[in-house]
């Protein structure tokens, strides 16, 4: 079953609306948690730290599972 131009515009606005929803909720989100992690330099070390290991782990899976090609 074919869909009208009509339909495809009316689906295309609807994905961009629930995008910009969405990633408004996310950028609040987020700006409200760093607001919080930044109200304790113990909170900021931490996160950094969590950072770097994440880093080093990805770095590790990397050099482990080699290249495909």
């Amino acid at each position: 079953m074919q869909r009208s131009a009509e339909g495809r515009r009316i689906g295309a606005a609807r994905s961009v609306a629930i995008g910009l929803v969405l990633d408004s909720v996310w950028a609040l989100a987020a700006g409200s948690a760093r607001d919080r992690f930044a109200s304790s330099p113990r909170r900021i070390a931490a996160v950094g730290g969590a950072g770097g290991l994440a880093m080093i782990g990805l770095g590790v899976g990397v050099a482990a599972t080699g290249s495909s090609q």
